[in-house]
Order: C-alpha cells, then structure tokens, then sequence
C-alpha cells in the first residue's frame, strides 16, 4: 500500500475531508507537512502566472490602442490607402472578442450578462486600432513604431502591478473577513 493510500485509510476515522487532508498537508520538502500546510495557507497571496500573464496581454492590447488611433488618423492625411485595415480589423475583432470572452468566462466576472454580446462590441471597436498600430512605420516612420511599442510594454507591467495589488489586497481580507469569523466546532 503506497503512502498516501495509508494515511487515507488512517484519516478515514476521524471528522474532516478525508483524502483532500492529505493533499492539502502534502509538503514538497518531505519535512514538516503540517507546518507547511499552515503557513502556505497564511502566506501564499493568490497570484498565479496565468493571471500576471493575462493581465501582462491585457496592459500590452490597451496600450496599443492609442498608438493605433494615432495611426489612423495620420493615415487619413497621409496615405489613405492604408485605412483598409480598419474593416479589416473589425471583421478580426468580431472573431476576436467572443474568443477571449469564451477564455476568460471563469476568471473574469462569471455571471456577466450577455457575456458574448459585450466581447464582439468590444473586439469590434479596438481590433482596427489595435492592428493599426502595424502600418506606423509606414505613416510617421520607424521611430514611431518604436515609441508604440515601449508605450505598450509599460502598460503591460503597469498590468501586471496592478493584477499583483489586486491580488494581494484581495486574499489579505479573504484572510482578514476568514479570521474574524468564529470557530465551527461540533
């Protein structure tokens, strides 16, 4: 019988969530599982990668959006031909928006009403300005392009600082309100 299966036998008696005790006190490090389990439970804030990731992408896509609406309006004077990524970008955005609704649907506001609707009204209108961003260097030239891009990835880490905050604030009073609460003892 491997290890975990005798603890779940030995845990089978007394009250709690028999197997998910295990799991939960499982140390990595071999030593000290209940220890760890405690201070894990106590210090570990909530921030994942994929959310600093997500909210990284999201800080990118949002900074772009300036960058794009500069373009266009530069190309409008200066190279009209150009303006053809603007249905271009709608028809993207209207693929677009209901995808990134689709994966997000856990993690940002489930219950959103008319989730998809939102996502292609969304998509619709920033995907042109988005895309657009790609036709600077042509429009005001290379250093332009330059400046988009830095603009962009500092919104990006503004994102991420932002996501980290949230988080940390956010499982600080998760742990504040689990605290305050009194003991359930049977």
């Amino acid at each position: 019988m491997t290890r975990a299966a005798e603890q779940h036998e030995a845990g089978r008696g007394r009250t709690g969530s028999g197997p998910r005790q295990f799991v939960a006190s499982k140390s990595p490090f071999r030593a000290a599982t209940r220890l760890y389990a405690r201070k894990m439970t106590r210090t570990r804030p909530g921030i994942s990668y994929p959310g600093l990731l997500g909210a990284a992408a999201a800080g990118v896509y949002l900074g772009a959006l300036p960058s794009g609406l500069v373009a266009i309006i530069a190309a409008a004077f200066r190279a009209p031909e150009q303006l053809a990524i603007v249905p271009g970008g709608m028809m993207a955005g209207l693929w677009a928006g209901p995808l990134a609704a689709f994966l997000t649907r856990r993690s940002i506001k489930p219950k959103l009403a008319h989730r998809y609707l939102w996502a292609i009204a969304a998509g619709t209108a920033t995907a042109p300005f988005y895309l657009a961003v790609g036709i600077l260097p042509d429009v005001l030239g290379k250093e332009a392009l330059n400046w988009a891009v830095g603009f962009a990835l500092v919104c990006g880490g503004a994102g991420m600082v932002i996501y980290y905050q949230w988080r940390k604030r956010l499982s600080q009073q998760r742990h504040v309100h689990r605290t305050a609460q009194p003991a359930h003892t049977a």
